[in-house]
């Protein structure tokens, strides 16, 4: 509820589609779309309150997996991208690739190599659904100690055959 203070705060839907609301108790949510939920929601809260108003935000259950720095369960908005997905497993870890982002449902993989502007609503992410951030290839992470091994190289080379 937008302005009861009492009233506000995040409720989460049980694994029976029931969330348990202030004043009303256990409601049914998951049978219907949300704009029916919000207004039977309105509805219910008419009977005991002046000018009700109510914000509903489904949030997604996602696991965020692979080369992130914080893998895990997060609850993100539908209208998050990947990117922010990402973000909120505190980014790629340096091995991270972020052009291997595969989606993942039940197994079947749904998406792979998406781009990160996308967001879940467009994806049809669900919860449950799993982002794995892929690892750079051997050459992207070893690049530099190769090059620096043979600059290295070289440089003993010429070294050794100056007379």
């Amino acid at each position: 509820m937008v302005g009861e203070k009492d009233l506000t705060g995040q409720f989460l839907v049980d694994d029976r589609g029931l969330v348990v609301l202030p004043l009303l108790g256990a409601r049914p949510v998951t049978e219907a779309p949300w704009s029916q939920v919000r207004d039977s929601l309105l509805a219910a809260y008419a009977r005991e309150l002046r000018i009700p108003s109510i914000q509903i935000t489904p949030l997604r259950r996602v696991t965020v997996l692979g080369q992130v720095n914080l893998a895990g369960m997060h609850m993100l908005d539908p209208h998050v991208t990947l990117a922010g997905a990402i973000a909120v497993a505190q980014g790629a870890s340096p091995d991270g690739d972020l052009r291997r982002i595969r989606v993942v449902r039940d197994g079947v993989t749904l998406v792979d190599g998406a781009a990160l502007e996308a967001s879940m609503a467009t994806l049809g992410i669900r919860s449950g659904d799993e982002i794995f951030v892929g690892r750079r290839g051997w050459w992207d992470r070893n690049s530099g100690m190769v090059v620096g091994a043979v600059i290295s190289a070289v440089a003993l080379l010429v070294t050794v055959s100056r007379p």
